[in-house]
């Protein structure tokens, strides 16, 4: 009596199907553990950039708080009618708030003590904006780009990290069909772990691929 080769073309497919889910697991783990150091690598940048980003709003802050001191300054002398500090104080004006002052000053009459009502309001002080504040708001917007970059990175992870999930499942069907009695269900075991398989494979191969 011939004996049917169907246990061994069982064998074979359960051997081969649970060579390339393992391999395919491993090479889902290696990218989840790459774009976990990417992440961490796209977190750290972005907090560097938010910390030199907070110490340069902070420098200018304090530029502007001297602009400000040094502009009462100089509306309590033009109030006084103290021409002297009044060039006192516009010579040691930042370089930035001598830009702003200027047209500002031009809009205001020559001798504020005789201003009247009917001029209007005196117009607001300028707001001055120094180097280190425009550098602020650079590095926050590089560091709100780098923390996308690694939500992006920790997306492509977990997904890599669900499909070793799924692999998972397809090794165990794999393992266990050898024990069934019945040809039929280690065959219908194998296909549910193939089919498995397959769609973790299609997923794996639409992920990002991450280099060394």
């Amino acid at each position: 009596m011939t004996e049917s080769p169907l246990p061994r073309r069982i064998e074979i497919t359960t051997a081969v199907l649970l060579s390339l889910a393992g391999l395919t697991s491993a090479w889902a783990s290696y990218q989840a553990a790459l774009w976990g150091g990417i992440q961490a690598s796209h977190y750290a940048r972005a907090s560097a950039k938010v910390t030199e980003a907070s110490r340069l709003s902070i420098v200018d802050g304090q530029a502007v708080g001297t602009d400000t001191a040094m502009f009462l300054g100089w509306l309590n002398a033009a109030a006084d009618g103290d021409e002297k500090r009044m060039i006192f104080f516009e010579r040691h004006f930042s370089p930035e708030m001598s830009v702003m002052f200027v047209p500002w000053r031009a809009a205001l009459p020559e001798d504020v003590r005789t201003a009247e009502l009917k001029d209007g309001p005196v117009p607001p002080m300028p707001r001055t904006m120094h180097a280190e504040g425009n550098s602020a708001k650079a590095l926050q917007k590089a560091a709100d780009a780098e923390f996308i970059e690694g939500d992006r990175a920790n997306d492509i992870g977990d997904r890599y990290v669900a499909t070793t999930v799924v692999l998972s499942t397809v090794l165990f069907l794999g393992g266990i069909s050898p024990i069934l009695r019945r040809d039929s269900m280690r065959m219908a075991m194998l296909v549910l772990a193939g089919l498995l398989g397959a769609v973790a494979a299609g997923f794996i191969v639409s992920f990002p691929v991450a280099g060394l």
